[in-house]
Order: C-alpha cells, then sequence, then structure tokens
C-alpha cells in the first residue's frame, strides 16, 4: 500500500509541473466526432438519434488503455464481465461487454463487420494498437445489424494506411511482458504482437466451504491484424488470436491463504485460436456496401489432478470444439429531395456452424436470412426522423424451431440550434440463444429443450449539448426484455445432471431503467477533463421475485494533462451497489442456498504518463489499481490484478 501511496503522490506532482505550450503543437480533439455505427451512414454525434460514446484514439493514448476491453470497461454505461485479471478468459469462458447490464445482448463489429462467435461480445482478436476509434451505440440496433445488437453495437475502426513508417514497441511490468512489431504504408496497416502473463497466486475468492479457489500459471498469446486496401474500393481486414492459458484451481489454503504448491490441486490447460477476416466493398460513389465476414473459435487443452505436489494423475482431455460463422451483408442507400432524405436498404444472410472435435455426430447448424429499411425524412431545418425495421427468418435445425421476426425501430431529432439537440429511439429486439445451448454431451437429449430467444423493447430519451469546449449528454432509457438467458446448475434442469456443470436457461423477465450523465471539459491547451455517471436499476424476475442483476450505479472521473513533451492523466471508475454473488459467504450456490451478500464495489484508479523526446520516441508509465482493491470482476468473485504497473518503449522508423 505504501507503494500505492508514492505513486499516486508522483502523478500529482508531475499534473502540477510542466511549461504551457502553443496550440499548433497540441493534437486536436474532437467533441462532436462523425459517427457512423449509428445509421449506417456519416453523421455528427449532435446530428445521430442515440446515446453515443466515442473512444479516439487520443483518449486510448492519455488514459493508457492497453487493450480494447481495457478501453470498453471504463465506459459510462457498460460493465465489464471477465474470468481473469486485466479482461482474460477463463479457458472455454469468454470475458465480454454488457451495454446497459444486459448480458448477451451486444454486438461486436470491426469497420462494420461482426465478430461476434457464439453469441459472445468478445473484443481480444484487435491489438490497441490497430484502434483508429471505438464507437458504442447504446439502445437497440437490431434494425440494421440484426439480432445480436439487443442493447446495443460496438464498432471497432481501424487505422486504414497512412504515412509509410515502421514501429516497434516492448513493455515490462510486475505481472505481464509484451513486445510488437508493426508496419503502415499507404494502402495498408499491420501489427503483430507478443504478450507474456506472470503467475498469479490467487485469482478469486477463498470461500470456507468451497473446495477450489483460482489462481493463473504463466501464459502467453500471439496476436496479429492486418488491414489491405486491396483496391480503392475494397479492403481485407484479418485479425487472428493463438492463445496459451493455464489455470490452477487449488483444493488447499491455510488461514485464509493460498498454500503453493497445494498438496492436491488441478491444472487446466487451454489452448484457443480465433480468427476473424472481413472482406468490404465500399463504393462511395454509388452508395453501396458489400461485406463477407468469417469468424472461428477453436478451443481445446486438457485437465491435469495432481495428488501431490508434483505427482498427478493421467492427464483428461477437456471437451474440444469449434465454433465458426459467415456473414454476407449487401447494403445499398438512395438520396431524396435534394439530399433531405434518404433510404438505406440491405440484405444478410448469416451461417453458424458448431462441432464437438471428439465426437463426429456432435455438430449443428444455424442459417438466418433477413432484409432491412432504414427511411431518414427531414420534416424541416430541425426535426428530422428515421423509421426501419428488419424482417429476419431463422431456419429450424433439429435442435431450434423456426423463427421469423419482425424487428422495427423509430428516431426523431430535434435540433434546438447548432449546439443542442434532442432525440428519442425506440426498437424492439431479438436475440437467438448459443448455437451450442442445447447441447448435452453424454447422449442425444437436450440440455433445455425449453430454450427460448430473448426478445423485447428499448426506449430511451437524451439531449446533447457541444460547444468549442464542453460536452455535455444525458440520456433516460428502460428495457424490458422478456426470457433474459442466464446461468444454473445442470441437475437443476435435468434429473441426474452434473451439479457441476452450468447450463443455459430463460432466467425470467429483465428490465432497466437509467439514467446517463456525461460531461467532457477542454479546460485549455493543456488540460481537459471529463466525468460520468450511470444510475440504473437493473433487475430480473427470478420465481416471481424481481432481483438485482448488475450494478446498480457506475461512475467515472478523468484528468488530462498535455504540453510538448509530456502527458500525464488520471481515470477513477467505480462500479458499486452490484448484483448478489453467485455463492454465499460460506462458498455453497446461492441458487439452492439463497444469496446472502452483494459483490463488493469495484474502485479502479489508473494513471498513465508519457514521455516523448521527438516525434520518433515515446516511453510511457502505465498504473493499474493503485488502490490495491481485491476488485471482483463477476459475479462469480474472481479477482482483478492487484496494483500493477508497466513501462513501454516505442520506437517509429
Amino acid at each position: 500500500m505504501c507503494k500505492s501511496k508514492w505513486l499516486v503522490n508522483s502523478v500529482l506532482l508531475v499534473l502540477m509541473g510542466g511549461a504551457s505550450v502553443s496550440a499548433e503543437m497540441m493534437p486536436v480533439y474532437m467533441l462532436n466526432p462523425i459517427v457512423i455505427t449509428a445509421e449506417r451512414q456519416e453523421k455528427t454525434d449532435l446530428e445521430t438519434p442515440s446515446t453515443t460514446e466515442i473512444i479516439t484514439e487520443k483518449d486510448i493514448k492519455e488514459k493508457g488503455y492497453t487493450s480494447v476491453f481495457d478501453a470498453l470497461e471504463h465506459t459510462v454505461g457498460i460493465t465489464a464481465f471477465s474470468y481473469g485479471p486485466g479482461g482474460k478468459d477463463g479457458g472455454g469462458h469468454v470475458s465480454r461487454v454488457m451495454i446497459r447490464g444486459m448480458d448477451k445482448g451486444t454486438l461486436v463489429l470491426v469497420n462494420g463487420a461482426p465478430i461476434n462467435v457464439n453469441n459472445y461480445a468478445s473484443t481480444s482478436g484487435i491489438p490497441i494498437e490497430a484502434v483508429e476509434k471505438i464507437e458504442v451505440i447504446k439502445g437497440a440496433s437490431s434494425t440494421l445489424y440484426g439480432a445480436e445488437a439487443l442493447a446495443g453495437v460496438v464498432n471497432i475502426i481501424t487505422k486504414r494506411g497512412g504515412e509509410s513508417h515502421v514501429t516497434a514497441k516492448v513493455g515490462y511490468g510486475n505481472y505481464d511482458k509484451m513486445f510488437g512489431v508493426g508496419a503502415e504504408g499507404e494502402k495498408f496497416n499491420f501489427w503483430v504482437q507478443r504478450d507474456y502473463s506472470d503467475a498469479i497466486d490467487q485469482t478469486s475468492r477463498i470461500f470456507p466451504k468451497k473446495a477450489t479457489y483460482q489462481a493463473e500459471n504463466k501464459g502467453y498469446r500471439t496476436s496479429w491484424y492486418t488491414s489491405v486496401n486491396l483496391t480503392d474500393k475494397l479492403t481485407l481486414d484479418w485479425s487472428h488470436v493463438d492463445n496459451h492459458q493455464n489455470i490452477w484451481y487449488m483444493y488447499k489454503y491455510k488461514g485464509g491463504k493460498a498454500v503453493i504448491p497445494p498438496a492436491k490441486s488441478s491444472l487446466s490447460d487451454y489452448h484457443s485460436r480465433k480468427d476473424n477476416v472481413n472482406l468490404i466493398y465500399n463504393n462511395k460513389e454509388h452508395r453501396f456496401r458489400s461485406m463477407l465476414a468469417y469468424n472461428s473459435l477453436h478451443m481445446d487443452g486438457n485437465k491435469r489432478i495432481y495428488t501431490k505436489p508434483g505427482i498427478y494423475e493421467t492427464d483428461r482431455i477437456n471437451v474440444p470444439y469449434h465454433v465458426q460463422s459467415v456473414t454476407f451483408d449487401n447494403q445499398k442507400e438512395w438520396i431524396f429531395r435534394g439530399g433531405e432524405d434518404s433510404l438505406i436498404g440491405g440484405l444478410t444472410y448469416n451461417g453458424e456452424h458448431y462441432k464437438r472435435l471428439n465426437d463426429t455426430n456432435k455438430r449443428v447448424y444455424r442459417d438466418s436470412y433477413s432484409a432491412y429499411l432504414s427511411w431518414n425524412h427531414e420534416y424541416n431545418e430541425r426535426l428530422s426522423s428515421t423509421m426501419g425495421f428488419r424482417m429476419q427468418e431463422f431456419m429450424s435445425n433439429g435442435w431450434d424451431r423456426h423463427y421469423d421476426v419482425f424487428l422495427p425501430q423509430l428516431q426523431f431529432l430535434y435540433k434546438l440550434n447548432d449546439n443542442w439537440s434532442l432525440y428519442s429511439n425506440m426498437g424492439k429486439a431479438f436475440d437467438m440463444p448459443a448455437i451450442n445451448s442445447k447441447y448435452y454431451s453424454d447422449s442425444k437429449k437436450l440440455k433445455n429443450a425449453s430454450l427460448k430467444p430473448q426478445k423485447g423493447w428499448t426506449y430511451e430519451v437524451g439531449a446533447k449539448h457541444v460547444t468549442g469546449r464542453n460536452s455535455f449528454k444525458a440520456a433516460l432509457f428502460h428495457m424490458d426484455i422478456k426470457d433474459k438467458f442466464t446461468w444454473i446448475k445442470e441437475d437443476m434442469v435435468i434429473p441426474g445432471g452434473d451439479p457441476n456443470t452450468s447450463v443455459q436457461i430463460n432466467g425470467g423477465d429483465f428490465r432497466n431503467t437509467g439514467l446517463e450523465l456525461e460531461y467532457t471539459r477542454i479546460v485549455n491547451d493543456n488540460w481537459r477533463f471529463n466525468a460520468g455517471i450511470t444510475f440504473q436499476n437493473p433487475e430480473i424476475n427470478d420465481s416471481g421475485k424481481w432481483v438485482r442483476d448488475s450494478a446498480k450505479l457506475q461512475y467515472n472521473l478523468g484528468i488530462q494533462y498535455e504540453q510538448e513533451k509530456w502527458g500525464v492523466g488520471v481515470d477513477l471508475f467505480v462500479t458499486a451497489d452490484r448484483e448478489y454473488g453467485y455463492y454465499t459467504n460460506n462458498g455453497e450456490y446461492a441458487s439452492r442456498k439463497g444469496a446472502d451478500h452483494k459483490i463488493r464495489d469495484r474502485i479502479m484508479l489508473n494513471s498513465t504518463i508519457e514521455y516523448r523526446p521527438n516525434r520518433n520516441q515515446a516511453v510511457t508509465l502505465n498504473m493499474y489499481n493503485i488502490l490495491d482493491r481485491e476488485n471482483c470482476t463477476n459475479k462469480y468473485e474472481n479477482w482483478d490484478l492487484p496494483f500493477s504497473w508497466r513501462i513501454d518503449y516505442q520506437y517509429k522508423f
């Protein structure tokens, strides 16, 4: 803790020092950026009739974000759900982001192409160095983007090439290390990176009556991303992640503290490979866009049971699987009344395939077809509306039945003046269960034959105010979702089922009413700060009783200082009044014994300090969890990293 106090004092001393610098030396920070995702066409934030968040490349640098997940989990209205430190996956359990407390309802795109796999909004495939900006659109977006955009959309927009240069980067910290190299030219952008994570003695809470807790062994990950402009209209994007992760499930502790090595434990070794490939044709002259996206995830591994230190039983093979999807989308825009009205229409095909690799009979396919229209109409120079709908057909496959879905959306925008706009947005949403949700591994029975899609409506009204140095946003929203997905133990669904295996069910109705407020102020050429708060009440009707389903309060506060050679940022993010834990304080399942405690508040104080001796070099110190808290990252009470730091050095040739 003394280290934490020393570092906090050091940060404050740097913040208070430093000379002023002229505006010409400073990069421009946009308070009213162009938004592409919300309506599939370029509009300023003030002209967009939905709640939007734009994370720019400048934000990423100033706040020290080391991954897309890191950037998103510090955004107002987004809840992070991770199984390990720094947004790590938990073997086959995928870390993800949730908009407005809604799990399995966020669609992640890269340059407009979907990268969700098995319904999970994972962002692990894109190195942060390749990102130009991230657009977050809150509220139902199923009309333009399909069934998985129930709560909102995250669009990761990557760099598209520019001045030719090569970049090399190395990083060293007390828990992780990395090195990466990238190249950029007029028509391409490429980045490859290798990450190493150190062992962590304890990464989850210890419960008195729970047999295990979790620890991390050393791991590594190789990732790369490339974007190539094949022609002036055709672009190829390809991201690849090869991840090796070792997780200890410890069986012994003394006095509430971990004992390493344990007398008995299991070591699960996971190896996953993920690919996202997008081919995008964009003819701006004829307002036509075509996109072909391929996503795949391959997971395998084994589990080793230790009876004594260094002595183990025969390795057990974890169930390996391969899941992939193909999306083909074609969109055309027509302009009417001299540009005052526009119509967007499109056709989409989506195909999914899941296969257990140790059983040739365990495979399933699912196909869907959809058509969508979106009409934007200007009534006068102040008032406009957007009306749209999507017709989507899900084909039966022997596991899921046939569904025909109609998804309407209606939006209004009213410009009070050049700086103020008011908007409303309502839409219907629909989300199919993951393609493998009904699998039963030991027989031909379904895990849960009655599992249905989750569906419902979202509503929001909001206001935006932007001037040269100030930006204020307010949004009031309500979500009403039927048959929300949740997880319980298999023996509670299937007589004789495994009490340690979780299966997906429809947990009941979900509702959430909330208010989001954000303010950004550019004080002068050197100083900027931002503040945001979310008040919400996410609840699920569990057996006739409404109970908390996610955090009720979120706060964030950031201060950034910039001058010619120095940049400093301090960021505080608080998640408070959270949901009940998955386990009781004794470690028994709360679904059986009844919940007896809420997850403790998550308070993250981070800071970044960057020194740029010249235009080609940068040295950055990133510090995380400066308060050194045992922050829980999910309802299972896995922990984030304790206080950690990393120093990065970057050189451009």
